[in-house]
């Protein structure tokens, strides 16, 4: 029987699966940011040797998410105020300029989608369940639909770190904002076509949400000396 083309499996490895695992973990919050990871104790719970977690450990460490330490010691990485720093000022470049494109260019299909998209963080806001999820798929869906297919591989490349950030934000510090009133004006200059609004909100909000995890990280810090 011949292979037919695009029906083929791809095989996985044990550190492959081993990684994908830990990064489930990480950016869930299940394993929260500085939280100390012991290669035995990996092997163990997840059933595989230790030379199979190192490598699935040098894996994510390339990823940015995992730190190592002297002596094999291995950490999820921290949230500090330049990591943080960096990835929303990144964000915030690339989510306002998606928010021009797609404003100036706004259609009767888009304006569905984002109002689609609304609904789903009234729903979250009414319910505190998957907070993060809704307005991450919101900022998302701006992205995708602004056409600019370079923009959108550059933000694909920021996805996860997001993700992370919010799991610790909201670990830490759940409904910290209302998602409703806190994404109103955006949604309006969206659907209104106002483009050098929607960039401006866009980038603002941006730099709000950096503030105010600096502001927490600081909080962390001082509550940790008092003690």
């Amino acid at each position: 029987m011949s292979k037919k083309p695009g029906l083929s499996i791809a095989k996985r490895s044990l550190a492959d699966m081993a990684s994908d695992r830990l990064k489930e973990a990480i950016l869930s919050a299940e394993l929260p940011a500085g939280a100390r990871l012991v290669e035995t104790d990996l092997a163990e719970e997840m059933g595989i040797s230790r030379g199979t977690v190192r490598a699935a450990l040098s894996e994510m460490k390339r990823d940015g998410l995992i730190d190592s330490r002297p002596y094999s010691s291995w950490a999820v990485a921290t949230l500090d105020g330049q990591t943080l720093w960096e990835i929303y000022t990144l964000r915030a470049s690339l989510e306002s300029g998606a928010a021009r494109l797609l404003a100036s260019q706004i259609t009767a299909d888009d304006q569905q989608a984002i109002q689609k998209a609304a609904k789903a963080l009234v729903d979250a806001e009414r319910s505190g369940k998957n907070r993060g999820e809704a307005d991450l798929a919101f900022h998302a869906l701006i992205v995708e639909r602004c056409r600019n297919k370079m923009l959108q591989q550059s933000y694909a490349k920021l996805a996860d770190k997001l993700q992370w950030i919010y799991a610790n934000s909201e670990a830490k510090e759940p409904e910290r904002i209302d998602l409703v009133e806190w994404h109103k004006p955006l949604i309006s200059a969206l659907c209104s076509a106002e483009a050098d609004a929607a960039a401006r909100l866009s980038f603002d909000m941006c730099m709000a949400s950096l503030e105010d995890d600096l502001t927490a990280i600081a909080d962390i810090r001082s509550k940790r000396s008092i003690k």
